[in-house]
C-alpha cells in the first residue's frame, strides 16, 4: 500500500523534528490549511507543494507518496 500525502507529511515532520506551528511559520501557510493536509482532507496544489517540500528539505514527488 502506498503512503498518502498526509502520511508522508506526518512522516517528514517527525523526521525533521518539526511541529505543525513551525511548518506554518516557515511556509507562511495557514494552520487551517496545514491541518487539512495532515488530516487528509486536502491535497496540496503544485505551488503549495513546492513551498512545503522546500521548507521540509524533501522531494515533492516523495511528499506526494511516490518513490
Amino acid at each position: 500500500m502506498e503512503e498518502t500525502f498526509s502520511d508522508r507529511l506526518k512522516k517528514i515532520l517527525k523526521i525533521r523534528n518539526m511541529k505543525q506551528v513551525e511548518l506554518c511559520e516557515k511556509t507562511q501557510l495557514s494552520s487551517g490549511l496545514i491541518n487539512k493536509y495532515l488530516k487528509g482532507k486536502a491535497l496540496a496544489r503544485q505551488d503549495k507543494l513546492t513551498i512545503l517540500a522546500q521548507a521540509l528539505d524533501t522531494n515533492e514527488v516523495w511528499l506526494m507518496g511516490y518513490n
